[in-house]
């Protein structure tokens, strides 16, 4: 029965891989042709090609369940269809036994999108979009970049181009209101590192709005202070569909 287990797992294992290779692929180069017209200056075709690849790791658990459904009819199809069923069935083979034996394959593949789901998915997405982000030269322009965040503290708004993971911010725009609503100040960061509990702004250019008229200034580095942290801020900037599950949490 052991041998026979082996068999059934390895054919529906197999029957589910191809399913799957097929329709990840197919979705690989959707999304490449889709990047395709997006090519210009730094963001060459190799930064397409490494942009499209980071997310099969997410079609690969999207589609997990479709292809884990037709893999297994195929890979049951085929044993029925070379009369390996039947023979089992005569040898005294249950089928609750079978179906166990189908199951198997299936839970190691949940296993396997749940890790996928906890480990690799969110670091692959946040950096495939903070690459491309860099790459089309997005983060050093105020609000241009689609995978960017809007945050509010108070008064104050702001917009980051790009969330890296190692608590790094690229492109910081905020506004400032006051109690009339009634917009004070403008700034934009090119960046902004972590330090120790605050925030290092540096190129900063700020737009002050006062009674008297408009004052533009720059600013090579300066502290910012904010509750934010980079923990609280990978997370708020990712698909809460890709978040893992303890992020959720």
């Amino acid at each position: 029965m052991r041998l026979l287990n082996r068999y059934i797992f390895r054919s529906i294992l197999s029957a589910i891989a191809m399913v799957l290779f097929v329709i990840c692929a197919l979705d690989w180069l959707a999304k490449l042709v889709d990047e395709l017209e997006s090519i210009d200056g730094a963001y060459t075709f190799f930064e397409v090609f490494l942009y499209s690849s980071l997310n099969i790791p997410n079609s690969i658990y999207k589609f997990m369940p479709f292809a884990a459904l037709v893999g297994g009819l195929i890979g049951l199809g085929g044993l029925a269809a070379s009369s390996e069923l039947v023979t089992m069935r005569a040898a005294g083979i249950s089928l609750w036994q079978i179906t166990v034996a189908v199951v198997r394959p299936i839970v190691l593949l949940i296993g396997v999108s749940l890790l996928l789901a906890e480990y690799v998915i969110p670091i692959a997405d946040q950096y495939a979009e903070n690459r491309r982000s860099e790459s089309l030269g997005l983060v050093k322009s105020a609000l241009s970049s689609r995978g960017g965040l809007w945050n509010r503290e108070g008064d104050e708004f702001m917009h980051f181009n790009s969330v890296q993971a190692n608590g790094k911010l690229l492109g910081i725009t905020r506004y400032r209101f006051d109690n009339d609503k009634q917009l004070k100040a403008a700034t934009f960061a090119e960046s902004a590192i972590y330090i120790n509990g605050y925030w290092q702004e540096e190129s900063i250019t700020e737009t002050l709005i006062t009674d008297s008229g408009i004052e533009n200034k720059k600013v090579a580095s300066r502290r910012w202070d904010t509750p934010l942290s980079p923990a609280l801020l990978a997370i708020l900037v990712q698909d809460s569909e890709n978040l893992s599950i303890s992020k959720l949490y």
